[in-house]
């Protein structure tokens, strides 16, 4: 977390304790789901930023201690061609991601949990090609590969 009246470039982080959050019993549990799934589609739309910048050459900044050469991977990835993939709820994160940046060229989804994503992603779709893996009846019950199945283009 940055330090207040600092900016990034100044680099005044500082560590700060995130509380578990325990939802109450009260709370239904499908909003909540939904914003950690938009957050991490989020943090898989900055990882790719973060490869681009890497792939490019340009100068990143390193939050470990270390002498880390980046410029190792300058010119070596083909970002264009970038992937997601995700297990359970990494499937929603996967499916969400794909609708949010048409960067990610494809998406696997293995035993997705997809019901955090929210029911206007339906409507939109995916134009990205996206593959379920179903392996087991853990997280395949009706419901489930129904929403899975409205996502796939026929």
């Amino acid at each position: 977390v940055l330090r207040p009246g600092t900016s990034e470039e100044e680099g005044q982080y500082q560590d700060e304790w995130l509380e578990y959050y325990h939802r109450p019993e009260t709370e239904p549990e499908l909003p909540l789901r939904n914003r950690q799934v938009l957050q991490r589609a989020d943090d898989a739309r900055r990882s790719l930023d973060l490869l681009q910048l890497l792939n490019d050459g340009a100068e990143v900044r390193n939050m470990m201690e270390g002498n880390f050469n980046f410029k190792q991977f300058q010119g070596r990835m083909d970002v264009t061609a970038a992937a997601v993939m995700g297990h359970s709820f990494g499937g929603a994160t996967t499916v969400q991601a794909l609708s949010e940046d048409p960067r990610f060229r494809c998406g696997i989804a293995l035993d997705g949990w997809i019901e955090p994503l929210h029911q206007d992603l339906y409507m939109a779709g995916i134009q990205q090609p996206l593959l379920f893996i179903n392996s087991s009846n853990v997280l395949q019950w009706a419901e489930n590969v129904l929403s899975m199945m409205k996502l796939v283009k026929p």
